[in-house]
């Protein structure tokens, strides 16, 4: 069992099911960018209701600027690779 986001697409009901709930959340936001995705509510495992509304709308957010921080600043470079400047 995992996370199901309930939504409409072009009108109609829709669903799909996640592992975990940022999964649904990077999908719901990839949804509303898209304009595919026009609302939407995530269910937990236990079938309680976890984000809808504006608390879906917040954490869509939330994962949108997580990303672009990181694109922002992408990591410079391996740390395994880099010398440890020891003999």
């Amino acid at each position: 069992m995992g996370y199901t986001l309930f939504f409409s697409r072009g009108g109609e009901p829709a669903q799909e099911r996640f592992e975990t709930l940022e999964a649904a959340v990077a999908f719901a936001a990839d949804g509303l960018a898209s304009g595919l995705l026009h609302d939407g509510r995530v269910t937990a495992p236990d079938g309680s209701e976890a984000l809808a509304g504006p608390s879906l709308r917040e954490a869509v957010e939330r994962h949108r600027r997580a990303l672009e921080e990181a694109r922002a600043h992408p990591p410079v470079g391996d740390l395994a690779s880099k010398p440890s400047g020891r003999p």
